[in-house]
């Protein structure tokens, strides 16, 4: 008896996924707006303004792009047992 994954097996790690997804995405723009706020109201140097903005564009950047290819991967998995499935492999 084989365990075969059904299609409702990955729903609730799409579901997180697309939701951090979005998250993620919103926070690479919203953060170093934030930050560049912030640093305006101190009259902070702007050789010292710049890479800290930046850092803060940086880190949810990198965050959003390993999310969204790891949505993309799911997807493109629960599409390759759906095909699977209807092919009647």
């Amino acid at each position: 008896m084989t365990n075969t994954p059904r299609r409702s097996d990955h729903r609730g790690a799409a579901v997180l996924l697309v939701v951090l997804v979005v998250v993620a995405w919103a926070a690479t723009v919203a953060l170093p707006l934030y930050a560049w706020s912030l640093m305006l109201r101190v009259d902070a140097p702007e050789e010292r303004a710049v890479p800290i903005v930046l850092g803060w564009f940086a880190t949810p950047f990198i965050a959003a792009v390993g999310l969204t290819v790891g949505l993309v991967v799911l997807q493109r998995s629960r599409r390759a047992v759906r095909a699977g499935r209807s092919s009647g492999a």
